[in-house]
Protein backbone atom coordinates (compact mmCIF):
# COMPACT_ATOMS: atom_id res chain seq x y z
CA UNK A 1 0.00 0.00 0.00
CA UNK A 2 1.45 3.48 -0.73
CA UNK A 3 2.26 5.51 2.08
CA UNK A 4 3.28 9.19 2.55
CA UNK A 5 4.80 10.64 5.57
CA UNK A 6 5.51 14.43 5.70
CA UNK A 7 6.47 16.93 8.02
CA UNK A 8 8.31 19.93 7.19
CA UNK A 9 11.73 21.44 6.54
CA UNK A 10 13.56 24.79 7.18
CA UNK A 11 13.98 28.15 5.80
CA UNK A 12 11.86 27.01 3.40
CA UNK A 13 8.43 28.91 2.59
CA UNK A 14 6.76 26.65 -0.62
CA UNK A 15 3.87 24.43 -1.14
CA UNK A 16 4.20 20.61 -1.72
CA UNK A 17 1.94 18.63 -3.87
CA UNK A 18 2.80 14.75 -4.17
CA UNK A 19 0.86 12.28 -6.22
CA UNK A 20 0.81 9.05 -4.04
CA UNK A 21 0.09 7.00 -6.90
CA UNK A 22 2.51 4.04 -6.98
CA UNK A 23 5.87 6.09 -7.65
CA UNK A 24 5.99 6.74 -3.81
CA UNK A 25 6.23 3.76 -1.26
CA UNK A 26 7.32 5.56 1.31
CA UNK A 27 8.29 9.42 1.69
CA UNK A 28 9.59 10.39 5.49
CA UNK A 29 10.53 13.46 6.42
CA UNK A 30 11.59 14.25 9.86
CA UNK A 31 12.14 16.97 11.88
CA UNK A 32 13.34 18.21 15.10
CA UNK A 33 11.52 21.47 16.54
CA UNK A 34 8.13 22.17 15.85
CA UNK A 35 7.13 24.29 12.97
CA UNK A 36 4.53 25.44 10.16
CA UNK A 37 2.52 22.51 8.87
CA UNK A 38 -0.92 22.87 6.55
CA UNK A 39 -2.13 19.64 4.83
CA UNK A 40 -4.86 19.71 2.11
CA UNK A 41 -6.46 16.60 0.44
CA UNK A 42 -8.50 17.00 -3.02
CA UNK A 43 -8.62 15.23 -6.34
CA UNK A 44 -6.21 12.48 -5.53
CA UNK A 45 -3.60 14.86 -4.39
CA UNK A 46 -2.10 16.07 -0.75
CA UNK A 47 -1.05 19.65 -0.98
CA UNK A 48 1.39 20.53 2.14
CA UNK A 49 1.85 24.11 2.85
CA UNK A 50 4.65 25.70 5.32
CA UNK A 51 8.37 24.84 5.66
CA UNK A 52 9.12 22.45 2.19
CA UNK A 53 11.26 22.04 -0.37
CA UNK A 54 9.18 21.82 -3.73
CA UNK A 55 8.59 18.23 -4.49
CA UNK A 56 6.95 16.95 -8.05
CA UNK A 57 5.41 13.40 -6.73
CA UNK A 58 8.51 11.81 -8.13
CA UNK A 59 10.69 11.54 -5.10
CA UNK A 60 11.78 8.67 -3.51
CA UNK A 61 12.86 8.46 -0.31
CA UNK A 62 16.41 8.52 -0.71
CA UNK A 63 15.80 12.19 -2.12
CA UNK A 64 15.78 14.08 1.07
CA UNK A 65 17.94 13.77 4.33
CA UNK A 66 16.76 11.51 6.64
CA UNK A 67 16.21 14.67 9.46
CA UNK A 68 16.34 18.47 9.15
CA UNK A 69 16.29 21.01 11.81
CA UNK A 70 12.96 23.21 11.71
CA UNK A 71 12.04 26.63 13.76
CA UNK A 72 8.57 28.27 14.64
CA UNK A 73 5.57 27.40 16.12
CA UNK A 74 3.57 24.08 14.47
CA UNK A 75 -0.21 24.90 13.27
CA UNK A 76 -1.57 21.55 11.84
CA UNK A 77 -4.70 22.01 9.71
CA UNK A 78 -6.23 18.85 8.33
CA UNK A 79 -9.03 19.91 5.34
CA UNK A 80 -12.11 18.66 4.62
CA UNK A 81 -11.60 15.99 1.25
CA UNK A 82 -13.51 16.37 -2.42
CA UNK A 83 -13.15 13.66 -5.07
CA UNK A 84 -10.89 11.21 -3.37
CA UNK A 85 -11.23 8.39 -0.31
CA UNK A 86 -8.83 9.73 2.18
CA UNK A 87 -6.56 6.73 3.75
CA UNK A 88 -6.29 6.78 7.64
CA UNK A 89 -4.26 9.59 9.02
CA UNK A 90 -2.22 8.07 11.77
CA UNK A 91 1.40 9.28 13.85
CA UNK A 92 4.91 7.71 13.49
CA UNK A 93 7.14 8.27 15.91
CA UNK A 94 9.79 5.52 15.65
CA UNK A 95 12.76 7.13 14.18
CA UNK A 96 12.26 10.76 15.12
CA UNK A 97 12.94 12.92 18.03
CA UNK A 98 9.96 13.48 21.10
CA UNK A 99 9.36 16.96 19.13
CA UNK A 100 8.17 15.51 16.26
CA UNK A 101 5.40 14.34 14.23
CA UNK A 102 4.96 12.63 11.29
CA UNK A 103 1.73 12.05 9.73
CA UNK A 104 1.51 8.75 7.69
CA UNK A 105 -1.13 7.45 5.07
CA UNK A 106 -2.47 3.95 5.40
CA UNK A 107 -5.03 1.76 4.68
CA UNK A 108 -8.64 3.19 3.31
CA UNK A 109 -10.66 4.38 5.83
CA UNK A 110 -12.42 7.35 4.91
CA UNK A 111 -12.13 8.47 8.73
CA UNK A 112 -9.03 10.22 10.16
CA UNK A 113 -6.86 9.38 12.71
CA UNK A 114 -4.58 11.88 13.95
CA UNK A 115 -2.10 12.95 17.08
CA UNK A 116 -0.69 16.20 17.49
CA UNK A 117 2.96 17.32 18.59
CA UNK A 118 4.48 19.30 21.63
CA UNK A 119 3.25 21.93 20.11
CA UNK A 120 -0.24 24.14 19.69
CA UNK A 121 -1.86 22.48 16.73
CA UNK A 122 -4.93 22.71 14.86
CA UNK A 123 -6.66 19.36 13.58
CA UNK A 124 -10.28 19.46 11.42
CA UNK A 125 -11.62 15.91 10.85
CA UNK A 126 -13.44 14.93 7.63
CA UNK A 127 -17.60 14.44 7.58
CA UNK A 128 -16.76 10.45 8.98
CA UNK A 129 -16.03 9.20 12.42
CA UNK A 130 -12.72 11.05 13.28
CA UNK A 131 -10.07 10.23 15.78
CA UNK A 132 -7.80 13.13 17.24
CA UNK A 133 -5.55 13.09 20.25
CA UNK A 134 -3.83 16.24 21.50
CA UNK A 135 -0.21 16.39 22.64
CA UNK A 136 1.43 18.72 23.89
CA UNK A 137 0.67 22.93 23.34
CA UNK A 138 -2.98 24.88 23.37
CA UNK A 139 -4.49 22.52 20.48
CA UNK A 140 -7.40 23.44 18.78
CA UNK A 141 -9.30 20.08 17.77
CA UNK A 142 -12.72 20.45 15.46
CA UNK A 143 -14.29 16.83 14.90
CA UNK A 144 -16.54 17.63 11.55
CA UNK A 145 -19.24 15.34 10.90
CA UNK A 146 -19.48 11.79 12.16
CA UNK A 147 -19.11 10.21 15.22
CA UNK A 148 -15.54 11.32 16.66
CA UNK A 149 -13.41 10.97 19.41
CA UNK A 150 -11.17 14.08 20.55
CA UNK A 151 -8.97 13.84 23.42
CA UNK A 152 -7.07 16.35 24.74
CA UNK A 153 -3.69 16.68 26.64
CA UNK A 154 -1.02 18.61 28.20
CA UNK A 155 -1.69 22.45 28.07
CA UNK A 156 -5.31 24.07 27.88
CA UNK A 157 -7.29 22.61 24.63
CA UNK A 158 -10.21 23.47 22.47
CA UNK A 159 -12.03 20.79 21.87
CA UNK A 160 -15.03 20.69 19.22
CA UNK A 161 -17.09 17.69 18.51
CA UNK A 162 -19.31 19.84 16.01
CA UNK A 163 -22.01 17.53 13.87
CA UNK A 164 -22.47 13.69 15.30
CA UNK A 165 -22.14 11.76 18.74
CA UNK A 166 -19.26 12.86 20.17
CA UNK A 167 -16.87 11.78 22.90
CA UNK A 168 -14.54 14.10 23.82
CA UNK A 169 -11.82 14.01 26.91
CA UNK A 170 -10.30 16.45 28.50
CA UNK A 171 -6.66 16.29 28.99
CA UNK A 172 -4.49 18.09 31.69
CA UNK A 173 -4.87 21.60 31.22
CA UNK A 174 -7.41 23.73 31.44
CA UNK A 175 -10.03 22.63 28.83
CA UNK A 176 -12.43 24.00 26.61
CA UNK A 177 -15.13 21.09 25.49
CA UNK A 178 -17.51 21.94 22.96
CA UNK A 179 -20.84 19.48 21.66
CA UNK A 180 -23.20 20.43 18.59
CA UNK A 181 -26.41 19.26 17.57
CA UNK A 182 -26.71 15.96 18.82
CA UNK A 183 -26.50 13.78 21.54
CA UNK A 184 -22.56 13.85 23.04
CA UNK A 185 -20.06 12.35 25.57
CA UNK A 186 -17.73 15.38 27.42
CA UNK A 187 -15.44 14.23 30.31
CA UNK A 188 -13.37 16.55 32.03
CA UNK A 189 -9.83 16.00 32.82
CA UNK A 190 -7.68 16.98 35.57
CA UNK A 191 -7.86 20.95 34.91
CA UNK A 192 -10.20 23.54 35.77
CA UNK A 193 -12.24 22.40 32.32
CA UNK A 194 -15.34 24.26 30.60
CA UNK A 195 -17.97 21.69 29.56
CA UNK A 196 -20.63 22.77 26.92
CA UNK A 197 -22.92 20.17 25.78
CA UNK A 198 -25.37 21.91 22.91
CA UNK A 199 -28.40 20.65 21.59
CA UNK A 200 -28.57 16.84 22.23
CA UNK A 201 -29.51 14.89 25.06
CA UNK A 202 -25.77 15.22 26.63
CA UNK A 203 -23.46 13.73 29.51
CA UNK A 204 -21.27 16.05 30.93
CA UNK A 205 -19.30 14.99 33.41
CA UNK A 206 -16.23 16.81 35.21
CA UNK A 207 -12.84 16.13 36.24
CA UNK A 208 -10.77 17.06 39.67
CA UNK A 209 -10.80 20.36 39.36
CA UNK A 210 -13.34 23.71 39.60
CA UNK A 211 -15.51 23.14 36.15
CA UNK A 212 -17.75 24.83 34.39
CA UNK A 213 -20.93 22.84 33.11
CA UNK A 214 -23.44 23.74 30.34
CA UNK A 215 -25.86 21.32 29.13
CA UNK A 216 -27.47 23.47 26.91
CA UNK A 217 -30.69 22.47 25.07
CA UNK A 218 -32.82 18.84 25.96
CA UNK A 219 -32.19 16.21 28.79
CA UNK A 220 -28.46 16.83 29.37
CA UNK A 221 -26.52 14.33 32.43
CA UNK A 222 -24.34 16.77 34.74
CA UNK A 223 -21.91 15.18 36.99
CA UNK A 224 -19.49 17.57 38.44
CA UNK A 225 -17.07 15.36 39.97
CA UNK A 226 -14.11 16.40 42.35
CA UNK A 227 -14.04 20.26 43.18
CA UNK A 228 -16.29 23.37 43.26
CA UNK A 229 -17.94 22.89 40.08
CA UNK A 230 -20.67 25.63 38.39
CA UNK A 231 -23.73 23.81 36.52
CA UNK A 232 -24.60 26.65 34.22
CA UNK A 233 -27.86 27.27 32.57
CA UNK A 234 -28.37 30.20 29.79
CA UNK A 235 -31.60 29.88 29.18
CA UNK A 236 -35.27 28.82 30.15
CA UNK A 237 -34.75 25.73 27.58
CA UNK A 238 -31.98 24.53 29.32
CA UNK A 239 -33.99 22.41 31.76
CA UNK A 240 -38.13 22.71 30.63
CA UNK A 241 -40.64 21.37 32.88
CA UNK A 242 -41.24 18.22 31.30
CA UNK A 243 -39.75 15.06 32.41
CA UNK A 244 -37.64 14.21 28.93
CA UNK A 245 -36.58 17.86 28.46
CA UNK A 246 -35.15 18.37 32.18
CA UNK A 247 -31.81 17.89 33.04
CA UNK A 248 -30.47 16.00 36.30
CA UNK A 249 -27.31 17.00 38.21
CA UNK A 250 -25.87 13.83 39.45
CA UNK A 251 -23.82 14.83 42.26
CA UNK A 252 -24.93 18.50 43.50
CA UNK A 253 -23.41 19.45 46.84
CA UNK A 254 -24.91 22.31 48.20
CA UNK A 255 -22.79 24.89 49.92
CA UNK A 256 -19.78 23.96 47.41
CA UNK A 257 -21.19 23.90 44.07
CA UNK A 258 -23.22 26.46 42.53
CA UNK A 259 -26.18 26.92 40.20
CA UNK A 260 -25.40 29.77 37.74
CA UNK A 261 -29.09 31.20 36.48
CA UNK A 262 -27.33 35.10 35.80
CA UNK A 263 -28.26 34.79 32.24
CA UNK A 264 -31.55 33.92 32.27
CA UNK A 265 -32.13 36.18 35.27
CA UNK A 266 -30.73 39.04 32.84
CA UNK A 267 -32.70 38.02 29.67
CA UNK A 268 -35.66 38.16 31.67
CA UNK A 269 -34.30 41.64 32.94
CA UNK A 270 -35.38 40.24 37.04
CA UNK A 271 -34.72 42.88 39.58
CA UNK A 272 -33.31 41.80 43.05
CA UNK A 273 -34.06 38.76 41.97
CA UNK A 274 -33.86 35.58 44.87
CA UNK A 275 -34.19 32.21 43.28
CA UNK A 276 -35.67 30.57 46.22
CA UNK A 277 -39.17 32.99 45.63
CA UNK A 278 -39.80 31.35 42.25
CA UNK A 279 -39.47 27.82 43.56
CA UNK A 280 -42.93 26.59 43.26
CA UNK A 281 -42.03 23.46 44.61
CA UNK A 282 -39.61 21.07 45.74
CA UNK A 283 -40.08 17.32 45.44
CA UNK A 284 -38.22 14.43 46.91
CA UNK A 285 -39.12 11.42 45.14
CA UNK A 286 -37.76 7.77 44.27
CA UNK A 287 -37.43 8.11 40.88
CA UNK A 288 -36.56 4.43 39.20
CA UNK A 289 -35.15 3.01 42.41
CA UNK A 290 -33.56 6.02 42.72
CA UNK A 291 -33.90 9.01 45.56
CA UNK A 292 -34.40 12.10 43.33
CA UNK A 293 -35.15 16.19 44.14
CA UNK A 294 -36.83 17.60 41.60
CA UNK A 295 -37.50 21.73 41.46
CA UNK A 296 -39.85 23.64 39.77
CA UNK A 297 -39.57 27.12 39.25
CA UNK A 298 -41.71 30.38 37.80
CA UNK A 299 -38.96 32.16 36.48
CA UNK A 300 -40.83 35.14 35.25
CA UNK A 301 -43.86 35.29 37.86
CA UNK A 302 -46.29 35.10 36.04
CA UNK A 303 -47.79 31.82 37.36
CA UNK A 304 -46.80 29.28 35.12
CA UNK A 305 -43.90 26.52 35.71
CA UNK A 306 -41.01 27.40 33.39
CA UNK A 307 -37.63 25.97 34.64
CA UNK A 308 -37.17 23.02 36.50
CA UNK A 309 -34.39 20.88 37.86
CA UNK A 310 -33.42 17.40 38.72
CA UNK A 311 -31.05 16.38 41.62
CA UNK A 312 -29.79 12.74 42.78
CA UNK A 313 -30.23 11.74 46.15
CA UNK A 314 -32.80 14.61 48.60
CA UNK A 315 -31.10 17.92 48.08
CA UNK A 316 -32.32 20.92 50.09
CA UNK A 317 -31.35 24.23 48.39
CA UNK A 318 -30.84 27.86 49.56
CA UNK A 319 -30.39 31.62 47.84
CA UNK A 320 -26.54 31.11 48.33
CA UNK A 321 -26.53 27.86 46.25
CA UNK A 322 -26.69 29.86 43.02
CA UNK A 323 -25.26 32.63 40.90
CA UNK A 324 -27.52 35.22 39.77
Amino acid sequence: MPRVHAAEFDDMDTTSVADWGDRIQSMTFDRHQPGKLYYDFSGGFITITGDFPTIDGNETPDDYPSSTPVTAVQILSIFGITGYSIYELDTTLGEVMASETIFDLLSPSENIRAYGSVAGDLMTGTANGDYFRAEGGNDTVRGGGGNDTLIGNGDGDLLAGQSGHDRIFGGGGNDTMLGAGQSDTLIGGNGRDSLVGGFGNDKLVGGKHNDTLVGGGNQDTLTGNAGNDIFDFNSLRDSRPHPSKRDLITDFKPGTDKIDISDIVDRLNLQNFDPMDAVVRSKKAVIDGKKTTIYTFDMDDNGKVDFTLEFRGYKTLDADDFLV
